[in-house]
């Protein structure tokens, strides 16, 4: 596409970062290569650091019951796929019957003793068997369904309705900090001993009405109380934080909307901002899906400008390594941070939408998407970023998210000697990885902790199943004993090589999903600063000019009344006018269509073919 000229008001950096949004894989290849700039020796180091990182964490006796359950019932076999369909559609379901029925659907013919022996733990081998005598008993009480047994049908459905709901709660208490941030700052107080810092997030996903937002901002705002009383140093790295997700704020938080929601949330922001300033607490701006990057940069731009914040070492925003964008947003950001004067925290996660953002460019027909295809393409791409982050200490703070004990040699490797690094983990993830660098020097670890009840955490725990699920991940490729540790130390250059195409060949173009049978309809993502720019110079070019609607019959215009056309959101604004058709007018055309197609055989196919195609 030939991108037209941006906003005035924005500089060409932030140019370069809507033009990356769908740039070609292949040509981000060399340039992320290039800006990780690792030589060879450096990579040994690395190897053998993370193989010994691995061979530690396989040599713990009891990893953690979560991961050992979520590689036992992965993504990848059938009965992890249903069990994960349960946890996501019964947290929506209200009536018992429904429920009854759900379960059923999903645990009455999975193969559950297939999950049982073959040197699995005592709890595996238990929940498996439970798992299997649940499917016997529904199938039974499905096949016994008369009234004699209904009432004990009905009881034993009960019990496992319930028994099914605990049992997905306990799952979700597996992810999921406190209820309360009060409860959640008594509960961090074991994890300080342990060396660990904390960001707290309160869980919910994006406001629907105002009423959810007011909600949104006010657990934003008494978090922050609590947090800041609990802050103990004058330097924001050494206490804890709040993450603020900005589509809670506003209902509209949409791209559409900007020119009004921005300054709205901006103003929202700033005395939240003002307080943790003076409490020395980090106030991170966190990531969202890709069509709120922009908007999310305005808000982030606005808050930069204001003068009461300048020389404030404590704003943070999160950068997504998955996002093709995320090298140019870096050095945006750096523009951002030189403007403020003062470091910004920058936590680099490699993104937790994948799914969503491939199956909504697909659904939307867009040229491209707007993530890596490949899981190595990431990884090198959040290495590329570690580099830029460690290279620009006059402009950032890097915090950097991840479980991967590579990814971690990785940045040790890359960090200048004596320099502390800071490291983020999800809670309920990677905390063995994390005890074991908290040991080592000049390490920080945060723990990334959801605050909130079990009905906000719906969207938050499908996440964290996906990703604790994939087979790709990290996490269930570590606790999976068949997979070879030299597959987790290898670097992503090399793993891309191996593949031979940069871009994953298995997964389609957006336009091209129907296996080239024909191509989707095409869309455009108004969400995108430079698509939207498009059509507005289109809008402006033709703004001016007075359209006229009239019937044409037999190639003339016929005569006619005229009358004004409208515009629907100001009614003083008359964009055009239009001719209505009478009976005259009506019975010309009908005499002009059945004289020609009288005509019409007499015409070869190429000439009528034309005539279309004009049409």
């Amino acid at each position: 596409m030939n991108y037209p000229a941006y906003r005035d008001d924005l500089n060409l950096q932030r140019v370069k970062v809507a033009q990356a949004t769908w740039q070609s894989e292949a040509e981000l290849y060399p340039i992320l290569k290039a800006a990780l700039d690792m030589p060879p020796e450096s990579w040994d180091r690395i190897e053998r650091h993370s193989t010994q990182l691995i061979s530690a964490l396989r040599a713990e006796q009891r990893p953690p019951l979560i991961d050992r359950f979520l590689t036992e019932y992965g993504l990848s076999s059938d009965e992890g796929v249903q069990l994960m369909r349960l946890a996501e559609a019964l947290s929506r379901t209200t009536d018992s019957e429904t429920a009854n029925q759900l379960i059923h659907d999903k645990i009455a013919g999975g193969n559950w003793l297939s999950h049982v022996g073959g040197g699995r733990g005592m709890i595996m081998n238990m929940s498996g068997r439970v798992l299997h005598l649940v499917g016997k008993w529904l199938q039974w009480s499905d096949r016994h369904s008369g009234d004699s047994i209904r009432p004990i049908s009905s009881l034993g459905d009960s019990v496992v309705r319930q028994a099914t709901r605990t049992a997905i709660r306990t799952l979700s208490s597996q992810f999921v900090f406190a209820e309360t941030l009060s409860g959640a700052m008594k509960r961090a107080k074991g994890y300080q001993r342990d060396g660990y810092l904390f960001s707290f997030d309160m869980l919910g996903e994006a406001a629907r009405t105002h009423d959810d937002a007011a909600k949104y901002y006010k657990a934003y705002n008494d978090a922050l109380d609590i947090v800041a009383l609990h802050a103990k140093s004058d330097d924001p790295r050494h206490n804890h934080g709040i993450s603020v997700k900005l589509s809670a704020l506003h209902p509209r938080y949409e791209y559409g909307h900007a020119a009004r929601v921005v300054p709205e949330i901006a103003e929202l922001l700033k005395p939240l901002a003002l307080r943790a300033r003076a409490a020395n607490v980090q106030l991170t701006i966190d990531a969202e899906e890709a069509e709120r990057l922009d908007i999310s940069m305005d808000v982030l731009a606005s808050l930069v400008a204001m003068p009461e914040l300048k020389g404030w070492h404590g704003l943070g925003f999160v950068v997504q390594a998955y996002q093709r964008r995320a090298l140019p947003l870096l050095r945006w950001l750096q523009e951002q941070s030189r403007q403020l004067g003062a470091r910004l925290f920058i936590r680099l996660v490699k993104g937790a939408y994948w799914d969503s953002e491939i199956k909504r460019a697909q659904e939307m027909g867009l040229k491209s998407y707007p993530v890596y295809t490949r899981k190595d393409m990431t990884d090198l791409s959040y290495l590329a970023c570690a580099r830029t982050l460690l290279d620009h200490p006059d402009c950032f703070t890097p915090q950097f998210a991840t479980h991967n004990a590579s990814t971690i040699a990785a940045i040790q490797e890359m960090a200048s000697k004596g320099m502390r690094v800071e490291f983020q983990r999800l809670f309920g993830m990677g905390q063995q990885l994390h005890d074991m660098i908290l040991k080592g020097p000049n390490v920080i670890s945060r723990v990334y902790a959801p605050v909130g009840t079990q009905r906000d955490l719906l969207s938050y725990l499908i996440r964290r199943l996906l990703e604790n699920g994939a087979n790709s991940s990290f996490v269930h490729k570590l606790v999976d004993h068949d997979t070879p540790i030299s597959n987790l130390t290898q670097s992503p250059i090399e793993a891309l090589q191996q593949e031979g195409d940069i871009e994953n060949s298995s997964i389609s173009a957006p336009r091209d999903i129907f296996g080239g049978v024909r191509q989707s309809a095409q869309g455009w993502d108004l969400s995108h600063p430079l698509v939207q720019q498009e059509f507005q110079s289109g809008l402006e070019k033709h703004s001016n000019i007075n359209w006229s609607a009239a019937p044409v019959v037999d190639g003339t215009i016929a005569p006619g009344d005229s009358c004004p056309i409208q515009n629907p959101a100001n009614l003083e604004d008359i964009v055009g006018h239009w001719t209505s058709a009478d009976e005259a007018t009506a019975n010309s055309a009908m005499e002009a269509a059945s004289n020609a197609f009288r005509t019409a055989p007499n015409l070869s196919p190429k000439e009528r073919a034309e005539k279309l195609r004009k049409a």
